[in-house]
């Protein structure tokens, strides 16, 4: 898809300030998103007519309150994200870890919602395309003819035969869970590392966009293993049509989980997604796809 450089540098610059608790000044912005600071100042200063930008006495640029009736309309487009962030609060506290929702469109999913900051997860706003590997979990619940376009986009005939016993598992399972590559846990290590020491606001989406690269675990290989290296777990979020309309996900990057926790996140994870489809009025395709 083409894009627009002005529009793009344009919504870099409001993300950023999104993500800035404590304001940016002109020169960090510039030299956050590698803009000049000519053009850095005309898009804040067009910003901050529109009232997307506040400029403080401290003169750090800050999200202005005129994104408030926009953040609004959208929550009232989609009130399961604001009903979310409560359970998602709760996953975090009663696992420790990171947890994430995904809205799911056609051709991709974006994280709308988070809890348990300071722990491996994506940042909000990461997007992340439904091509193989990615979108198992809501493949695993559209019809056949979809996944079998989906699975004819893997060129290997060995991945794409494990791909759909993947999805098999995860319809089976009402989880899919994902294991950590000891190589992939290192790069995702050293990206963080990058983003805390740089702030910069594109590595957290490409760290998530990686964890996503690993394999599936099959029904088998969960039941035989004491413990398991796993990256990350997602169930389904159905619709009243009974399709995945968001994948909540819980963030482990564990090289060694006891098979007995992981089952223990499994369900708690299970348990969140099954609340949110009611909070959404669907309901589990019936009968399950084969």
């Amino acid at each position: 898809m083409s894009t627009s450089p002005p529009t793009d540098r344009v919504i870099a610059i409001v993300e950023l300030l999104l993500d800035a608790e404590d304001g940016a000044a002109l020169s960090e912005i510039s030299e956050r998103l590698g803009l000049n600071r000519a053009t850095c100042a005309a898009v804040l200063g067009a910003l901050e007519h529109h009232g997307w930008a506040e400029r403080g006495e401290d003169r750090a640029y800050r999200a202005g309150a005129g994104l408030v009736p926009i953040a609004g309309a959208v929550l009232a487009r989609v009130p399961v994200v604001d009903g979310a962030q409560d359970l998602l609060r709760e996953l975090s506290a009663a696992t420790g870890l990171a947890a994430s929702l995904s809205r799911v469109a056609a051709d991709h999913t974006s994280v709308v919602a988070s809890s348990g900051r300071g722990r491996p997860g994506p940042a909000d706003r990461t997007r992340l395309p439904i091509f193989p590997p990615f979108g198992a979990v809501v493949m695993a619940f559209r019809t056949p003819a979809e996944r079998r376009e989906w699975l004819a986009r893997t060129p290997d005939p060995a991945a794409r035969e494990h791909l759909d016993r993947f999805l098999a598992t995860v319809r089976a399972e009402g989880v899919g869970i994902w294991r950590l590559d000891d190589a992939m846990e290192q790069v995702t290590e050293a990206i963080r590392t990058m983003s805390a020491l740089t702030g910069r606001s594109d590595l957290p989406q490409m760290s998530a966009f990686l964890r996503r690269i690993g394999r599936g675990y099959l029904s088998g290989e969960l039941q035989n293993a004491e413990t398991l290296p796993v990256s990350y777990m997602a169930a389904p979020v159905f619709g009243h049509d009974g399709r995945p309309r968001y994948e909540v996900e819980l963030h482990l990057l564990r090289p060694d989980a006891p098979r007995a926790e992981v089952r223990t996140l499994a369900t708690h994870l299970t348990d969140v997604a099954n609340q949110l489809t009611t909070l959404c009025g669907g309901h589990p395709p019936t009968p399950s796809p084969s």
